[in-house]
């Protein structure tokens, strides 16, 4: 009897060890790690290590490869065999914005994070980030950048101060933005570690007409909904700058007042759409046209270039914001001034 005893004692701690190690393995990672990877094979390894050695263990690293034609796929591959934590997604060329929305509509955990494949992190990054923003249960945690110039050596590793943590917010309302962003740094999103909801939420997503100032647009519209945020101070993500073919070095000034006013067109419809920049006129006035303004006068040489652009962004701006809400500055009525100019020269000419 006593034998059968046992034998039933065995098979029950074998069955519910069985479902508790399941369990475990089933459960979701805390944070998600999103990498937009596109033919970075040279700064790659230095990444992925970077990620796959820190501290905190419990991470996904989500993996988008963007129709890379180097041997970053590769690379990709055989990390993923020696980490299962590593998942990677193929996708045809479609540029970072969509390549971060990737990662998000694929990631598990409860934060989320942006690294660039040609940067790296130091190891305390998750361990201290998870730490920070669960305990306090706010929805940013942001942390400081060391920046180094490609070729330079890699920053080192460095003691951690718990002194320059600084937590802002009392999580029932949204901070005062933009009249307080804390000294955060909002023109980047890879130096923070987000609440997932926060973002799936309210149906953020990167602009993806947007090539350059993504994270810019980003960040300003998230944080209007911010109600606690981290600023820490430790110098934990490690931002290489100067590589070449980045995007700002390569795109000319067609594409890039393009993107201009595309930025100033996401203000407009967030503007018109919801009441989270209601009150903060000056401040979308301000970064409307210290995007568009002085590029629109001095970057285009030719007449006709020039006018084309700032009709354009007459239409996509001017119209719906600084008329419909009858906003007056003296920047617009230069812009429709010149083209008033134009107008009237070209209708000189052809009675001439």
């Amino acid at each position: 009897m006593k034998k059968y005893i046992k034998k039933f004692f065995v098979e029950v701690v074998i069955v519910f060890g069985f479902f508790g190690f399941r369990e475990v393995f089933a459960q979701e990672p805390k944070i998600s790690v999103v990498v937009p990877v596109y033919n970075t094979e040279r700064y790659l390894p230095t990444c992925l290590d970077s990620l796959v050695n820190q501290n905190f263990r419990d991470i996904e690293i989500i993996c988008v490869n963007d129709g890379s034609t180097d041997k970053s796929v590769a690379i990709l591959n055989e990390y993923a065999k020696k980490d299962s934590r590593i998942r990677i997604i193929n996708q045809e060329n479609q540029g970072v914005s969509e390549a971060r929305n990737t990662g998000i509509r694929e990631s598990k955990g409860k934060y989320i994070s942006f690294v660039d494949s040609d940067d790296y992190v130091d190891p305390k990054i998750y361990e201290k980030g998870y730490e920070l923003i669960d305990s306090n249960d706010a929805d940013v945690y942001s942390m400081k950048e060391e920046t180094f110039y490609n070729g330079a050596n890699l920053i080192k590793e460095k003691p951690y101060n718990s002194s320059k943590v600084f937590v802002y917010g009392d999580g029932e309302k949204t901070i005062d933005f933009p009249n307080k962003t804390y000294g955060i740094k909002l023109g980047v999103v890879w130096n923070k570690l987000y609440r997932k909801s926060l973002i799936t939420d309210n149906n953020f997503k990167f602009e993806k007409d947007i090539y350059f100032g993504e994270d810019t647009i980003f960040n300003w519209i998230l944080f209007t909904r911010v109600k606690k945020v981290i600023n820490d101070e430790n110098r934990l993500y490690f931002y290489r700058s100067s590589r070449p073919g980045s995007i700002m070095s390569t795109v000319d000034a067609s594409k890039k007042i393009e993107n201009y006013i595309a930025i100033a067109r996401r203000l407009v419809e967030e503007y018109n759409t919801t009441n989270y920049f209601k009150g903060y006129e000056n401040w979308v006035t301000t970064k409307i046209l210290s995007l568009n303004y002085n590029f629109l006068i001095i970057r285009f040489p030719k007449s006709e270039e020039k006018i084309y652009w700032i009709k354009k962004f007459l239409k996509d701006v001017d119209e719906p914001y600084f008329k419909k809400y009858g906003f007056k500055d003296i920047k617009i009525e230069n812009l429709r001034k010149i083209v008033k100019e134009s107008e009237s020269s070209n209708e000189s000419s052809k009675t001439n």
